[in-house]
């Protein structure tokens, strides 16, 4: 199963993306800033792909993180396949508060 390590700095966002990502069964890691993400690819060569937003919010970009990760990554044997950098509008951003207030309403429901 392809590995995917997926940053972004919005919880909704992450949860949303990581279910979706999932259903076409990949394994999916997620982590919400660039520093954590290099962390991560330090000590764990099995991604396949990394998928980030470009405007995270502290720390470092997502563009920072493509500029840095290949680098670093080479440096320790390691390489991606695939880099993933995006940009979230406004649509996603509802889609992922709309997912959770229904999460929390079906919640509610079975209380």
């Amino acid at each position: 199963m392809p590995r995917v390590l997926f940053v972004d700095d919005n919880d909704a966002v992450r949860d949303v993306m990581t279910e979706l990502i999932s259903a076409y069964k990949y394994d999916v890691v997620p982590t919400e800033t660039a520093e954590l993400a290099i962390s991560i690819l330090e000590s764990d060569s099995s991604f396949d792909i990394l998928f980030t937003d470009i405007r995270l919010g502290i720390g470092h970009s997502g563009i920072w993180l493509a500029r840095k990760g290949p680098v670093r990554i080479s440096a320790h044997g390691y390489r991606l396949d695939d880099w993933i950098l995006f940009c979230v509008t406004e649509m996603a951003y509802s889609l992922a508060d709309r997912a959770k207030a229904d999460d929390r309403a079906s919640d509610r429901q079975h209380v």
